[in-house]
């Protein structure tokens, strides 16, 4: 098939920019390989969007048989979940003021073929793809991801499954062992962690695209009830932040606090008691300090005193910045 060139909005355009940047599709000089990541892109889409047909496929069967359609049901049913597949783009509006152009890889003829074949129904090819694209750009940055990393996804779940640790391999040719607990969603949505326990025995999380490669080793593990509790509860409040342990911390918030709190979601820690205006949260050192200091007076963290004096550190070494630019204005 001939090179295709498809028109996008800005948003769309930077979203496929930056994941392909992210997930690493990257040429041998260090250059972007965007014929690589659009590729793979429409595969992972198509094959999404053909599980999703099939699912309502089901779904609108199930229905007409419990209404005695009898034999009609069944292409009824397949005509009715084809309904929902935009064939053009109606959810992003703007511009299209970038693009992106493409050759199919010679793996993908056959699929590139049957959309052309079946699926267009009087739209264009490039319109086609601007649709698969725009969808794609409206996930989340986690969903976004997991697309592209299916295989990891089902490795991780099947060393868990036969209780046998993880290969990662992880930079230039560095390799390390892990026992895997699980993954986890960041708190924003945007990102997924593997979460298991490192060859010391600490609780590690690393992001799913940052991992060259995994591969399941012969070596068995077994995690302590205590070890995996520990893992479930980093992964419910921010499988990001790990490295420093979990800590308590108290905190004094006034009614602005805590309308902060409520409304800055990033990175937020969990509540584990409150008594009337103090509050003790529970998260990671570094997690509470990338809270908090967005907070000013409304919240000031009473213990433990090591987070409160970099928080103090940080407020008078703003001070001092904003006293030095007057100073010389």
């Amino acid at each position: 098939m001939e090179k295709l060139k498809v028109n996008l909005t800005y948003r769309t355009y930077q979203t496929l920019l930056g994941d392909m940047e992210t997930f690493g599709f990257l040429k041998p000089s260090g250059e972007v390989n965007r014929n690589a990541f659009l590729n793979q892109l429409i595969e992972v889409m198509h094959e999404r969007a053909a599980l999703a047909k099939e699912i309502r496929r089901q779904t609108y069967q199930q229905a007409l048989d419990e209404a005695g359609m009898g034999e009609d049901s069944s292409p009824l049913a397949e005509a009715l979940s084809g309904l929902e597949m935009p064939l053009v783009s109606l959810t992003l509006v703007g511009p299209l003021v970038h693009s992106f152009s493409f050759r199919p890889e010679e793996r993908l003829q056959s699929l590139f073929l049957a959309i052309e074949e079946n699926e267009l129904d009087g739209s264009t090819l490039s319109a086609y793809f601007r649709s698969l694209f725009d969808q794609y750009a409206l996930l989340p940055g986690a969903e976004r991801e997991a697309l592209f990393f299916q295989e990891a996804i089902a490795k991780t779940k099947k060393a868990i499954h036969e209780g046998r640790k993880l290969i990662l391999l992880i930079g230039k040719g560095k390799s390390q062992l892990l026992s895997p607990v699980g993954l986890a969603v960041s708190r924003d949505g945007e990102a997924n962690f593997l979460l298991g326990y490192n060859e010391k025995g600490k609780l590690a999380s690393y992001h799913l695209y940052k991992l060259g490669r995994l591969s399941l080793s012969k070596e068995g593990f077994l995690l302590s009830q205590e070890e995996i509790e520990e893992a479930k509860k980093v992964g419910k409040t921010n499988p990001s932040f790990v490295a420093g342990g979990y800590i308590e911390a108290k905190v004094k918030m006034n009614k602005e606090g805590r309308r902060l709190y409520r409304s800055i979601k990033l990175n937020r820690p969990e509540i584990v008691k409150e008594e009337g205006d103090v509050f003790t949260f529970e998260g990671d050192a570094f997690q509470l300090f990338s809270h908090f200091n967005r907070f000013g007076a409304s919240a000031i963290v009473l213990s433990p005193k090591d987070l409160r004096q970099k928080l103090l550190g940080y407020y008078r070494w703003g001070l001092s910045g904003y006293k030095k630019s007057v100073e010389t204005s």
